[in-house]
């Protein structure tokens, strides 16, 4: 097994097709994200991927971000929700996130950001045990079903965040489609 980087001008075709055939990939891992970011926002991907025998086992999306507010940092996919470690074994896993903290080290960022599952909790991350890097829990996401009435979605929602819900609305907080002023939100 080999850990290599992947450079920021090089497309590689198994990249993409890892990430779609993968039950853990989303839209934020693929080349296009990687290029989008880059250029708009000027931060450099560094996307890292373990293969063996021509097989890829797993990636990981990295940007290294300079900010005059917040200095450097080493993130998996900025700008979007998901996009951390994609990884169909615990050996590549390892691989992965060993090589993310090299790279912190290597570039002194102060701190490494590694964006989280959507589809549930990643262990990996979890038991990964280094005593510069703490995790932080700071995002945070859930998927549902969308029921055929308000009362059931409503009632989804964890009693705390509905209670805030419903002194908005006593409040005449209310949201609505109006595609009349669409022009104008694109203005602004």
């Amino acid at each position: 097994m080999s850990i290599q980087c992947l450079l920021c001008e090089r497309d590689d075709p198994r990249w993409d097709a890892f990430v779609e055939a993968s039950s853990q990939g989303t839209f934020f891992h693929l080349l296009r994200w990687r290029d989008l970011i880059g250029r708009h926002f000027g931060y450099q991907p560094i996307y890292l991927y373990v293969e063996e025998g021509g097989e890829f086992l797993g990636v990981l999306p990295l940007f290294l971000i300079r900010s005059l507010l917040f200095g450097k940092s080493l993130m998996s996919i900025p700008l979007g929700v998901y996009g951390g470690l994609v990884s169909e074994s615990e050996e590549a896993a390892k691989l992965l996130l060993q090589k993310a903290r090299e790279l912190a080290r290597r570039h002194e960022v102060n701190y490494l950001e590694i964006r989280g599952n959507p589809y549930g909790k990643d262990e990996r991350l979890d038991r990964d045990d280094c005593p510069r890097f703490k995790r932080n829990d700071g995002h945070v996401s859930f998927i549902r079903e969308i029921e055929a009435n308000e009362d059931g979605n409503l009632a989804r929602i964890p009693r705390k965040q509905r209670r805030m819900i419903r002194q908005a609305q006593k409040s005449g907080l209310r949201s609505f489609m109006d595609d009349d002023r669409l022009r104008e939100c694109y203005l602004v």
